[in-house]
């Protein structure tokens, strides 16, 4: 009994996540562009912090 409700449960998640993304490819684009805009997020915060640094270090 346990086993079906487990089973069922798995086979709705499925079919949910299956909706949610319409290809394997798209899941993949997604992930890749989550991790560009991190990149690029961190990348904007250490140019700015670098800026202020070298502004500190002037000024100071």
């Amino acid at each position: 009994m346990v086993d079906m409700q487990v089973s069922e449960s798995l086979h709705y998640k499925t079919l949910l996540c299956t909706e949610m993304c319409v290809s394997a490819d798209d899941s993949e684009r997604m992930k890749q562009v989550f991790f560009e805009n991190l990149l690029a997020n961190q990348t904007i915060t250490t140019n700015r912090n670098e800026r202020k640094r070298k502004n500190e270090l002037t000024n100071g």
